[in-house]
């Protein structure tokens, strides 16, 4: 018999965060995301880790414009 997959648990005072900042007329992109969270792996192991990103200069890749993606 085979098992796949992990359990895990998230613990109490995980927090997760993500702010979004106006970028061209009604787009709005990420602008920060933020993570510190503690867990137990198969109540086994502990894992904690903490990350803390920022973005900004979004810019058109390619042809696509930006009208072209709010279109069905």
């Amino acid at each position: 018999m085979m098992i796949q997959g992990f359990l895990a648990r998230v613990e109490k005072g995980s927090h997760f965060e993500l702010e979004e900042s106006p970028v061209e007329h009604d787009m709005w992109f990420a602008s920060h995301f933020s993570v510190q969270f503690r867990m137990m792996i198969a109540l086994l192991f502990a894992k904690s880790e903490r990350t803390d990103e920022t973005y900004f200069r979004y810019r058109p890749s390619g042809s696509l414009s930006p009208e072209a993606c709010l279109q069905p």
